[in-house]
């Protein structure tokens, strides 16, 4: 007991922001991540292989993979926002899927853990969701 009374407070953990480089790589491979999803573009190789992606709760494997989003039509991207720790990039971005037939729209809203790899930024998690009742 005596130990613990002696030791130090836990250092809060500070967020930096990414080096220009980081950042346009981050970026770039968030937003061809979601504006590939409703395509037959593969975007595979921005996952990780052991990549966990989660959609309105579900486990999702294959495009899309982001919620609210449907093969067909274009994915729009909001704002996306990011920090760079240790490594590891933690983000999210907000974006709309608009359909090419029909007037239909969908808006979600997703999280990331990114790190680099051989060069690159690979998704290792994407938690995506939409508003309830656009599912």
């Amino acid at each position: 007991m005596a130990l613990l009374a002696c030791a130090s407070p836990p250092r809060p953990v500070t967020l930096g922001p990414a080096t220009a480089s980081e950042e346009t790589v981050i970026t770039e491979t968030l937003a061809r991540a979601l504006q590939s999803d409703p395509t037959t573009q593969p975007a595979d190789d921005l996952f990780s292989p052991h990549a966990v992606v989660i959609a309105d709760g579900e486990m999702r494997r294959i495009a899309p993979r982001f919620a609210g989003v449907s093969m067909g039509g274009q994915v729009a991207i909001g704002t996306t926002q990011f920090e760079v720790r240790n490594g590891i990039a933690f983000g999210s971005a907000d974006y709309r899927w608009l359909s090419i037939k029909g007037s239909m729209a969908r808006e979600g809203w997703a999280t990331f853990v990114l790190a680099p790899s051989d060069g690159k930024w690979l998704i290792l998690q994407a938690h995506s969701s939409t508003i309830k009742g656009e599912r």
